[in-house]
C-alpha cells in the first residue's frame, strides 16, 4: 500500500507534464522532466510529489517562479485512485478503472485551467484501453454520432472537448455505467450552475465540464450497486 501512495502521485505528475506537450514522441520518454518556465532540467529531488511543493513553498527552485496549484492538489487526489481500486463494484478491469481515473483527474484539472482539453490524452486513452481489451466498438461509433448531433444542436452551451471525452467513454465503459456518468455529470453540474447563478446573481458564467464527469465517475464507481438497482439498462 504505501508503495502504491508513493507511485500514484508520481504517475499523475509524468501524465499532467504530457498535457502541456505539443508534440508528442517517444522521445519525450526518455527525457528528464524540465522546468514549466525555464525549461532547466529538475533534479530527482525535486521530483518529490507533494513534499517538494510545500517546502519549495509551491515555487520553482531553479526560477523562483509559482507553480500551478494543480500540481499539489492532482498528486493528493491521485491517491483517491487506490479507494476506486478496493472499494469499487464496477464490472470493469483494475488496470482500465485506473487509466479512467487518472485520464479524467489530468483533464479535469486542466480543464479548470484552460477550457480545453490536449487531444493527445484521449487518443492515448482509446488506443490503451484497445489493447488492453475493454472495448465496445458498435456502441461507441452509435453515441459518438449521437454526441456529435447533441453538440451541432446545442453549439454554445457544451464544449467540443466534452464531446470528445463522452465519446470516449462510450468506447470503453458499458452503456449502463457510461450513462450513469451522463447522467450524474449533468445533474451534478446543472446544480452548481444554479447554485452560482443565485450565489452571483448573474448568468455570465463559464464552467468547464470535465472536472464534473471525473466526480460522475467516482460516484459511480462507489455507488454503483445502489444506482443500478433496477438493473442493467442495456448491455452489449
Amino acid at each position: 500500500m504505501l508503495i502504491q501512495l508513493i507511485l500514484c502521485p508520481i504517475l499523475f505528475s509524468f501524465l499532467y507534464q504530457i498535457t502541456n506537450i505539443k508534440a508528442l514522441t517517444f522521445k519525450f520518454l526518455l527525457m528528464r522532466s524540465k522546468c514549466d518556465f525555464c525549461q532547466k532540467t529538475i533534479s530527482w529531488l525535486q521530483l518529490i510529489p507533494i513534499f517538494n511543493f510545500i517546502m519549495l513553498r509551491g515555487k520553482t527552485q531553479c526560477c523562483n517562479r509559482k507553480l500551478s496549484n494543480s500540481y499539489v492538489i492532482g498528486e493528493l487526489l491521485s491517491c483517491g485512485s487506490l479507494i476506486i481500486l478496493n472499494f469499487t463494484a464496477l464490472p470493469v478491469k483494475s488496470a482500465v478503472l485506473l487509466l479512467i481515473y487518472f485520464s479524467l483527474l489530468v483533464l479535469a484539472l486542466y480543464d479548470i485551467e484552460t477550457y480545453s482539453i490536449p487531444i493527445h490524452i484521449p487518443i492515448i486513452v482509446l488506443i490503451t484501453t484497445f489493447i488492453l481489451g475493454s472495448f465496445y466498438f458498435l456502441q461507441g461509433c452509435f453515441i459518438t454520432l449521437f454526441l456529435h448531433l447533441m453538440f451541432y444542436c446545442c453549439k454554445n452551451r457544451i464544449g467540443y472537448g466534452d464531446i470528445l471525452i463522452f465519446a470516449l467513454l462510450s468506447f470503453i465503459l458499458p452503456f449502463t455505467i457510461f450513462f450513469l456518468i451522463l447522467w450524474l455529470t449533468f445533474l451534478t453540474g446543472g446544480c452548481f450552475s444554479i447554485f452560482y447563478i443565485v450565489l452571483k446573481r448573474s448568468f455570465k458564467l463559464r464552467i468547464p465540464l470535465v472536472p464534473f464527469i471525473f466526480c460522475a465517475f467516482n460516484i459511480v464507481a462507489l455507488c454503483y450497486p445502489f444506482l443500478n438497482m433496477g438493473g442493467d439498462i442495456i448491455e452489449y
